[in-house]
């Protein structure tokens, strides 16, 4: 059984002089936010509201180094609707609109989406980073996947570990089942073998993993 994580920002240790945790990129992607600037092929935004000041910028940089994005945009009902009010714009249609949606991106986010953002991204090539136990313990909700599936590459990860501590995507995979099923108000709204495609998993073998029977 696949249980790659698409998305993890470790902690490094020890804490700097004001006792804050300096958070880690994953895979070598740098943290245009924290770091304050652009270096390297991979590139990590946290916020576009955070980034809007830079955005000019981060965009060509990205464009001249052909740089892979990981950008958290539409996990956030607050952020998206502020970035919506602004723009008149979904967060995945600015992406767009900015230039980033076709730069080897992945969208952290499901919070957020609907089908004409799941179409454009599917129309670039984007594709779609979903933390369910970081998006229900930080109160954003569960991600919305049924728009996305069938059309865009599909991945789980944990985001911070802060909700799940060991890192396992088979949690996170649990916790997209059933927090799919309460929104819907429908079991096995999202069924075992969707979830098997997404997690690159055998379904018999993942059904027995989520303690399902």
């Amino acid at each position: 059984m696949r249980t790659d994580n698409a998305l993890i920002i470790g902690a490094k240790t020890p804490t700097d002089a004001n006792g804050t945790v300096n958070r880690v990129c994953p895979g070598g992607y740098v943290d245009v936010i924290r770091e304050g600037e652009c270096r390297g092929d991979k590139i990590f935004i946290s916020s576009l509201l955070k980034a809007e000041d830079d955005l000019d910028e981060i965009v060509d940089y990205c464009v001249e180094k052909n740089a892979k994005v990981i950008v958290c945009a539409g996990d956030d009902l607050y952020d998206s609707g502020v970035l919506e009010a602004r723009e008149h714009l979904s967060p995945v249609m600015f992406l767009h609109k900015i230039g980033l949606l076709d730069r080897n991106c992945s969208v952290v986010g499901g919070i957020c989406l609907d089908r004409d953002d799941a179409d454009l991204m599917a129309q670039v090539g984007a594709s779609l980073i979903v933390c369910p136990t970081y998006s229900c313990g930080t109160g954003r909700g569960i991600p919305v996947i049924s728009p996305a599936l069938g059309k865009i590459k599909i991945s789980l990860g944990t985001f911070d570990n802060r909700f799940n501590k060991s890192g396992s995507i088979i949690e996170e995979a649990k916790t997209l089942y059933l927090g799919t099923a309460a929104v819907m108000r429908r079991q096995n709204a999202l069924s075992v073998g969707q979830l098997a495609e997404i997690t690159g998993s055998d379904e018999e073998s993942l059904f027995y993993a989520l303690n399902l029977k």
